[in-house]
């Protein structure tokens, strides 16, 4: 398990640099409260998970710059339902109805213990944003197909 975890950590950082967006200089790498997310998305959050309000913010904000294009680090691409439904080497990747068997989650919860955060790099997933994915899956994990699915990198 140790050698896996740095295995990890080493893969992550050689491919840092195929990251299509950088965090403003003024963040450095770990912005310790920053969320795309209102205030009172974050109060909605506590009933229905919304694809639209809640989880296309985050993961436009936080995640796609690593997981999108043809630079997509491990091949996870998070630009539209079908690119991230899509089974990976390692397992299901989003399994609707089941966050403990969704890659996804694993990812976002554990990391090599010098990192300790997803990201890697770029503006950190809050405890909030990752109980909100995890919630989305757990209640079907809807993304909608076609352009109101599709999530684009912020410029």
């Amino acid at each position: 398990m140790r050698v896996l975890r740095l295995s990890l950590a080493l893969l992550a950082a050689a491919t840092m640099t195929a990251c299509q967006f950088q965090s403003p200089p003024e963040s450095e790498t770990a912005p310790a409260d920053w969320t795309p997310l209102s205030e009172a998305a974050i109060a909605s959050s506590r009933k229905q998970i919304s694809f639209t309000t809640h989880v296309a913010p985050v993961l436009e904000a936080k995640c796609l710059a690593c997981h999108s294009g043809s630079t997509a680090i491990a091949g996870y691409s998070l630009e539209n339902r079908s690119r991230a439904f899509e089974p990976g080497p390692a397992g299901p990747r989003i399994v609707p109805g089941h966050p403990d068997r969704s890659k996804l989650v694993s990812n976002i919860s554990a990391a090599h213990a010098s990192l300790d955060v997803m990201p890697p790099v770029g503006d950190r997933l809050l405890k909030v944003e990752k109980k909100i994915l995890r919630q989305w899956i757990k209640q079907g994990a809807e993304w909608p197909e076609g352009p109101e699915g599709t999530l684009r990198v912020p410029r």
